[in-house]
């Protein structure tokens, strides 16, 4: 049974809350899943009509979810393909829209859409939703009627609950593991019996259900002869099933369309299968609930601009202990192409164990790495952040060792629910919302607005932000070594400032500053551990000269240079790859793409097989059919696995030689680029790779190689 919803033979509801309507099929359907599709139109008092599809719930009954949005009198009608079924054709009836009178945001300000600014999420009236998610992947494992933690009758309530006294507001599941994938139908008792009374259960608690459909890469030679319509299929029965909830539709989780290089592989299919469910979503949600996809960034470039995209969800990867390439957050912040909202969707989930052959020793992710991230990641222009916790997200029991634990960490789950992160993400939500974070910028490598006295590499550096007027700054000092430092770009007006403690929440005062022609002299941090400077302008204004982005300024010079690109016309091949899947394929790095550049889609060597070093440097090799003239060629290596000791060479006539300075020792930086004062004819380059980075030498990471063209 489902507790939000009311029945038929009480058809009244609050806003924003379900009522369900049942239907009997008069005719036999000998495929009901597949061959029937019903639809229910309601008409509300001001004349708006929403279309809701009915869901097949095995036999001959069909259900229709609505939820009203405004108060009064909704009338609605049915509809069905088979126009002879008496059953589900021309079926009428009324529900009663009632005012809601409960504390829950989401009924009082109605479901989630792209807010009016498209940088962050909004509920339906225009508040400002902030997005604290919690990660449960494996949900369908998790005990509705059983807990081993001491006090707890259930594990999924429990959870929920603890997670509702932290202030997370998003629950992100994961629904197609559960299905029969080899079948044409949803697991009907899945449905009913597990999934149906969580998703209630987390609508009646407030929580947004954020759900993907599962993991497309995993089965995608199931559905190559289907060519997807199986996949849309579902995804039209579960916007029928659970549209009428609180939800956001994620597609797929880790859309990875460059792994297009492993068996079963086929790109287009992929991404047609990707954009076929967003569009199944769309079509048959009259609610308009968020779109994306969990969460490549390079996936989500090549949808860019498409009408079932919403927002774009990144993933920054796990147990690095480097913080977070930023470059992906600030291309998607400044780029005009398409204004989306952006959120970190997974990233350092506490306590997961990062086993490595090539980096030893392995290490877990401390509560330390998952702060630092989640700070980064609002930093940066994220609407919010999306914790893990390990145990939690694969539904550990009692510290299994199968699947997902032998390679991530067998903490129980009722030892993660407890992780202190989670808690400390409180605090974060509570400093940005009573701050009132929707318009504040992210400064891109400070954009000049801060020096430290000590020098910091860019992974080290201070996270700024600022809105437009300077009327309040915000400013992340990750861990490291304390360093006073001048602020640049304030007003030349009083300001309070203040030391916010990201770990208990509690903020301590400084002497008011005074700017000096913009510029104000901060200490140190109070120690080594990451702290928040903040500061308010004692008399806010709203017309004070904006600073440009030089982010924007960089992003428009890239697009320019684009055209002149001949990398992605050039046969690529390497010495080896890093995976066979195709995610460090050689193809990723001649893409042409800068923009979404990120951890996931470059080429690396296979550091096992085929070790880098100055004996036997490994290497990626373009060659054109022609003689290309080329005036500059650039790297793009990966932030904080820089590769170290690299040359680059072009050939003519079958002889090898340096381009321009490109033989490198010690290198830090994450973009080098190699010009000459002449246009080089070449009918190939190779880049050489014999040092990768300090943490991993033997490994060469290549994001991108651009050759430029006069």
């Amino acid at each position: 049974m489902l507790p939000a919803a009311l029945f038929a033979d009480d058809l009244s509801a609050q806003c924003w809350r379900p009522v369900e309507i049942s239907l009997t099929g008069a005719n036999p359907h000998a495929s009901p899943f597949d061959d029937v599709d019903v639809t229910a139109t309601f008409t509300g008092p001001r004349g708006l009509t929403i279309v809701r599809p009915a869901f097949w719930d095995g036999g001959a009954i069909w259900k229709i979810r609505f939820a009203p949005t405004e108060v009064g009198e909704w009338t609605y009608t049915t509809h069905s393909n088979d126009p002879s079924d008496t059953g589900l054709n021309g079926q009428t009836g009324t529900v009663n829209c009632l005012p809601y009178t409960g504390p829950l945001e989401i009924y009082r300000h109605g479901f989630l859409r792209v807010a009016d600014d498209k940088r962050h999420l909004a509920y339906r009236d225009g508040a400002p939703f902030f997005w604290l998610a919690d990660t449960h992947w494996l949900f369908g494992k998790e005990s509705l009627a059983e807990s081993n933690k001491p006090g707890w009758p259930s594990e999924f309530k429990g959870m929920a609950d603890k997670r509702v006294s932290q202030g997370f507001t998003v629950y992100q599941v994961e629904l197609f593991g559960d299905w029969d994938r080899s079948g044409t139908a949803p697991d009907l008792k899945t449905f009913q019996e597990n999934f149906d009374p969580k998703i209630s259960w987390l609508a009646d608690k407030g929580f947004v259900i954020a759900a993907t459909l599962g993991i497309l890469d995993s089965k995608i030679s199931q559905v190559t002869k289907a060519k997807g319509e199986r996949e849309a299929r579902m995804a039209r029965y579960v916007s029928a099933r659970y549209g009428a909830y609180p939800m956001s539709w994620l597609t797929y989780q880790e859309c990875t369309a460059n792994n297009q290089n492993g068996p079963g592989w086929n790109r287009s299919l992929y991404m047609d299968i990707v954009r076929g469910v967003g569009r199944a979503f769309m079509a048959s949600d009259a609610y308009h609930h968020p779109r994306t996809a969990h969460s490549d960034a390079p996936l989500l470039t090549a949808y860019r601009g498409e009408d079932w995209l919403d927002y774009t969800m990144l993933q920054a990867g796990h147990g690095h202990g480097m913080g977070i390439n930023r470059a992906p957050y600030f291309n998607y912040y400044f780029d005009d192409k398409t204004t989306l909202p952006m959120v970190q969707g997974e990233a350092d989930y506490e306590s997961l164990f990062e086993g490595s052959t090539i980096v030893p020793p392995s290490r877990i992710v401390t509560t330390d790495d998952m702060r630092e991230m989640a700070w980064l990641a609002l930093q940066c222009g994220s609407f919010g952040y999306t914790y893990g916790a390990n145990g939690v997200w694969q539904a550990t029991w009692s510290g299994e060792q199968t699947g997902n634990q032998t390679t991530y960490g067998s903490t129980p789950w009722y030892v993660g629910i407890d992780l202190p992160g989670a808690g400390q993400l409180t605090h974060l939500k509570d400093f940005y919302v009573f701050l009132g974070w929707t318009d504040l910028i992210p400064r891109p490598d400070c954009d000049g607005f801060l020096r430290l006295d000590a020098k910091r590499s860019l992974l080290e550096a201070p996270a700024v932000m600022a809105d437009a007027s300077r009327n309040r700054v915000v400013v992340y000092f990750l861990r490291g070594a304390p360093s006073a430092g001048t602020l640049f770009h304030l007003r030349d007006a009083p300001y309070t400032a203040q030391w916010f403690d990201p770990r208990a929440g509690t903020y301590s005062a400084l002497a008011d500053p005074i700017p000096d022609q913009g510029s104000w002299r901060f200490p140190a941090k109070p120690d080594a551990r990451d702290w928040i400077l903040l500061l308010k302008a004692k008399t806010p204004v709203a017309d004070v000269p904006p600073v440009p982005s030089k982010w924007s300024a960089l992003l428009a010079a890239q697009k320019a240079e684009a055209a002149k690109n001949i990398a992605p016309k050039a046969r690529v091949t390497a010495s080896s790859c890093d995976r066979k899947t195709g995610c460090y394929a050689p193809e990723n790095a001649i893409s042409g793409d800068s923009v979404s550049v990120d951890n996931w889609h470059h080429w690396s060597n296979d550091a096992a097989r085929d070790p880098a070093s100055p004996a036997k440097p490994a290497w990626l090799m373009l060659e054109w059919n022609s003689p290309v003239r080329i005036r500059k060629i650039a790297l793009y290596t990966m932030l904080g696995y820089e590769t170290q000791d690299y040359s680059i060479e072009y050939r003519l006539n079958g002889k090898w030689n340096v381009f321009g300075d490109a033989v490198v020792t010690g290198n830090t930086d994450t973009i080098r680029e190699h010009i000459v004062s002449s246009p080089i004819a070449a009918d190939a380059v190779r880049f050489l790779g014999t040092k990768g980075s300090i943490k991993q030498p033997t490994l060469v990471r290549v994001l991108q190689l651009k050759v430029i063209q006069p």
